[in-house]
């Protein structure tokens, strides 16, 4: 079974957030996005969880377009406090 936060992508991304946060001086904003990417974390193993009840169970998802619209919210949340962030120390 294919799992979104196994894929190459989906770590790709992550870890170059997570490292974007590690390195910010601003620690509201890192504290901000630190948050963000722990319930981004979540809501990734959420959706997993669902997919695999479909594969395994043959359960139809109840959450995950909830959840994906969720991810969607929490990943331009990142891409703007990044972008906020970036901005400021020019």
């Amino acid at each position: 079974m294919v799992s979104l936060e196994k894929s190459e992508k989906f770590q790709k991304e992550y870890n170059e957030w997570k490292t974007v946060a590690e390195s910010m001086e601003n620690m509201r904003a890192k504290a901000e996005l630190e948050n963000l990417l722990e319930q981004l974390l979540g809501i990734v193993k959420k959706i997993d969880i669902e997919h695999a009840k479909l594969a395994t169970q043959h359960i139809m998802p109840d959450l995950v377009g909830e959840s994906r619209q969720e991810l969607s919210n929490i990943r331009s949340n990142i891409h703007k406090i990044i972008k906020d962030y970036k901005n400021s120390i020019k």
